[in-house]
């Protein structure tokens, strides 16, 4: 099943180091954002929206 991986290059929770799960698995589709901590679909809500709808759109 396609998954989306969210990481925050500020969060010390959801940490782009952890999207080497993704990296052997062509189902999962990882996007970083910047300039976001732990509650990166409030602190970045556009850019969280865009690649949401971007990666549903692929579907």
């Amino acid at each position: 099943m396609p998954t989306l991986l969210v990481t925050a290059n500020q969060s010390t929770f959801y940490q782009s180091a952890y999207a080497t799960v993704a990296k052997d698995n062509p189902m999962v589709h990882h996007v970083s954002i910047d300039q976001s901590g732990h509650v990166v679909m409030a602190e970045q809500v556009a850019v969280f929206n865009q690649v949401v709808s971007q990666f549903l759109h692929q579907l």
